[in-house]
């Protein structure tokens, strides 16, 4: 060989291997998590049974924003009483735009809230980490009816009204500050619109880009506003589906789209999913849909009704972007319903078909039954103050233990790739 190849060589394999260890020198920060004997700790990672490929071009994205600064990465978290309260996806929420990397000048960093609903109108639960105070009457529709009162969207609910007095008002933290506001609705007469009030001026709504709602632009960044509604009256109605307050920034937006008591079948009601979740087309989805479908029993529950319910939904979620990454919670070991205080046996049937929906999107699975130890692992998270006497829900303990687990499997999945690739 001659001396020059020879030192072509070496000079090859010096920067592969300054890039190995520049790879290997990435680390996260991380959540510290207790040891408790309930816990499978073991279990708390990605389960990619087919392809990485999907997840690969995500963490492109997220490389970019940890290492520019520029890019925007958007995560949608859907299902049923386990997301409305906001817990599991407010943490995740923090613990992914606080996310920073030791060789990096970036850290993930905040975009925007993301979808926001006004959940004190239909008088339940919400996320805390915003605040809706309101006037006038209002009627709700969720798409858990069978016959929803209202055509849904992306928040799965409406807030109707025909009060001509009727206001709603937007509180978000500093942090979450805005200079454009979506409001998602529609009114059953073109005469009605909403209107913007903001330090006493009145700002009114350009046509929202074709799709349904409303666009404001605002004079200044801003984190209250309030809505008006001009031409109510006369039996005429203003339906609200939620706002997305929009500043511009770069970063990570994480959306929850959570109402209580959904299944599956509940959110393939909502006529204007698509349209409204292309407002922020998802880099992300997070899949926490299933306890509400398999909540009966044995025989009654059909995994490949299940399994087309979620294509059917995930074909809605595609049209929006083809390249969306699918990541799947499985249910908790649970009762059987809140009221049927037995030991639920579908559970396991509905880990299989995500394992399977899994393979068949180049998906991965979360495996919450396994963390929580299997069949009738619940009473020892009840003990342990994780889990609520119900056996279907977790106290804020248990959602901000799950939401640790979630995130740093994310995070070593994720540093995985920059190590040795896939």
């Amino acid at each position: 060989m001659k001396a020059k190849t020879k030192i072509i060589i070496l000079l090859l394999i010096s920067i592969l291997s300054v890039e190995v260890v520049k790879a290997q020198s990435h680390r996260f920060n991380l959540q510290p998590i207790d040891s408790l004997p309930c816990v499978v700790q073991d279990s708390a990672y990605l389960y990619f049974p087919r392809s990485h490929k999907v997840f690969d071009n995500l963490y492109a994205k997220l490389t970019a924003l940890l290492s520019k600064g520029k890019q925007r990465i958007n995560v949608l978290h859907i299902g049923g009483s386990h997301v409305q309260a906001g817990y599991l996806s407010g943490r995740m929420r923090s613990n992914l735009i606080s996310m920073t990397d030791s060789v990096s000048r970036w850290h993930s960093q905040p975009a925007d809230r993301g979808l926001v609903f006004p959940f004190k109108v239909l008088r339940t639960n919400a996320p805390t980490n915003y605040s809706f105070s309101y006037t006038g009457q209002w009627s709700a529709s969720r798409c858990i009816s069978q016959t929803p009162d209202a055509v849904l969207g992306l928040a799965g609910a409406a807030a109707i009204t025909r009060d001509s007095t009727a206001t709603l008002t937007l509180s978000l933290g500093d942090e979450w500050q805005f200079s454009q506001l979506h409001l998602l609705g529609y009114a059953s007469n073109p005469d009605i619109y909403p209107v913007l009030v903001l330090d006493g001026d009145t700002l009114y709504p350009y046509p929202d880009n074709g799709t349904t709602g409303y666009l404001f632009a605002l004079p200044r960044y801003t984190s209250n506003c309030t809505l008006a509604f001009v031409g109510l009256g006369n039996g005429k109605s203003f339906t609200v589906r939620g706002m997305l307050p929009v500043s511009g920034r770069y970063g990570i937006t994480y959306s929850e789209s959570g109402v209580n008591g959904a299944a599956v079948p509940s959110w393939l009601r909502c006529e204007a999913f698509s349209e409204e979740l292309a407002l922020l087309p998802p880099d992300l989805v997070v899949f926490g849909i299933g306890i509400n479908d398999a909540a009966c029993s044995y025989d009654k529950f059909n995994p490949e009704t299940f399994k087309q319910n979620y294509r059917d939904l995930i074909a809605c979620i595609r049209k929006v972007n083809p390249n969306a990454a699918l990541l799947f919670i499985t249910n908790n070991d649970c009762y059987q319903t809140v009221r049927t205080r037995r030991y639920n046996a579908n559970t396991p049937r509905v880990e299989q078909a995500f394992k399977e929906l899994a393979t068949e999107y180049d998906g991965c699975v979360f495996n919450v039954f396994r963390i929580m130890g299997g069949p009738r692992s619940a009473g020892h998270w009840v003990s342990q103050g994780l889990m609520q006497r119900d056996r279907v829900h977790f106290t804020k303990a248990g959602y901000t233990l799950i939401a640790d687990l979630l995130y740093n499997a994310i995070v070593r999945d994720y540093q995985s790739t920059l190590s040795i690739g896939h």
